[in-house]
C-alpha cells in the first residue's frame, strides 16, 4: 500500500518537473542555448558571480556581433534572420538573431526592421506591441513593396552581400 502512494508520489513529482520544464520562459531558454555554445569555466570560489558575469559578457559581444552583421544590410534591401546568423558565425541560431533584434532601442543604428523571416514576412509578435506594423511602414518608406498576401520578393530584395567579408582572420 505505501509502495503505491511512493510510486504516486513520485509520478506526481515527475509531472510537477514536466510542468515546471514546460513554463521555462524564453530568456531561460537563450540562457541555455547559450551554454552549449560556450565553453564556461569557474573557479570554485565566487563561482557562480564570475559564470553569471562570463555568460553577461558572452552574451553582450555575441549580441554585438549580430548588430554589426544587421548594420551592413543596404536601404533597400533586406536578410533573413537565417541569414544574418550564417553570416555572424552563428549557424542555426535564426532565434538567437531574433532575441537579439528585440532588445534593440529606438536611438540605436541598428536597422532591425531590415530583417525579415525566411517566407519573406515580417516575423508577427503579440509582445512587440505595434512594431510589426512599424516594421513594414519602414520597409515600404525604403521603396520595399509587400506582395498582397504580405511578404516580400526575396529574390528581389534579398541583401547579397560580398561573403569574403564575413569570413573568419
Amino acid at each position: 500500500m505505501k509502495e503505491r502512494e511512493t510510486d504516486k508520489a513520485k509520478e506526481r513529482s515527475r509531472e510537477g518537473d514536466r510542468t515546471k520544464a514546460k513554463r521555462a520562459t524564453t530568456a531561460q531558454l537563450t540562457f541555455l542555448r547559450l551554454l552549449s555554445l560556450f565553453p564556461i569555466t569557474a573557479e570554485r570560489s565566487g563561482a557562480a558571480v564570475k559564470l553569471h558575469n562570463g555568460i553577461q559578457d558572452m552574451v553582450k559581444r555575441t549580441y554585438e556581433v549580430i548588430y554589426e552583421t544587421v548594420r551592413k544590410i543596404p536601404y533597400g534591401r533586406v536578410a533573413t534572420y537565417g541569414q544574418i546568423a550564417d553570416l555572424s558565425h552563428l549557424p542555426g541560431r535564426a532565434r538567437l538573431v531574433g532575441y537579439a533584434l528585440y532588445r534593440v532601442v529606438e536611438d540605436d543604428d541598428v536597422p532591425w526592421h531590415r530583417v525579415i523571416n525566411a517566407q519573406g514576412r515580417v516575423s508577427e509578435s503579440p509582445v512587440r506591441y505595434g512594431n510589426d506594423h512599424l516594421q513594414r511602414v519602414l520597409l515600404e518608406a525604403e521603396g520595399i513593396p509587400f506582395r498582397p498576401n504580405g511578404s516580400i520578393d526575396l529574390k528581389a530584395y534579398r541583401w547579397q552581400p560580398d561573403i569574403t567579408e564575413f569570413l573568419s582572420p
